[in-house]
């Protein structure tokens, strides 16, 4: 099996688990949770975790209960104009405060599941200071020294 298929099937069984775990949460809520709201907390522990901030997380965003490789398509690249940014957003019924930052607020806790690989194909955001939670990302940015340049933009425009 190669790098690549091998890859693809841990993709695969991620996607499969993350449907389980929907399903479940839908049970307990229904037409409350969305794929955002997941995913949000799952970011929100991973930071917890890794000696950052707790943040409460508002539920029912309901940007959608399945996902597919089209909307996958729709996702934005880091190479991404900022005019190109706001016009995506908008069109998905989000502003400019949707695109410069998270909306954080709950204090449910999420169990991470014990058959997640604990590595992962992974790029620091951070060149300073990699393995430090801390503000430096942000530092790296007033220095014009993000990595993506999304951020870079997101971070340098007036209107954002």
């Amino acid at each position: 099996m190669t790098v690549s298929s091998r890859r693809d099937e841990q993709n695969f069984e991620r996607i499969r688990r993350d449907r389980q775990y929907q399903a479940e949460v839908e049970k307990s809520c229904p037409e409350t949770v969305s794929c955002i709201d997941i995913l949000t907390v799952a970011t929100r522990d991973a930071t917890v975790l890794l000696g950052g901030p707790y943040w409460r997380v508002p539920y029912g965003r309901k940007d959608s209960k399945t996902s597919n490789e089209t909307d996958a398509y729709t996702v934005p690249i880091s190479r991404e104009k900022l005019i190109d940014l706001l016009e995506l957003f908008q069109s998905k019924g989000l502003n400019i405060v949707d695109l410069r930052k998270c909306r954080c607020g709950g204090d449910e806790y999420v169990d991470i599941d014990a058959t997640t690989p604990t590595t992962f194909d992974s790029v620091d955001l951070d060149a300073t200071t990699p393995t430090t939670f801390d503000s430096q990302f942000y530092a790296n940015l007033e220095r014009e020294m993000g990595l993506l340049s999304t951020d870079q933009r997101l971070y340098s425009d007036s209107r954002t």
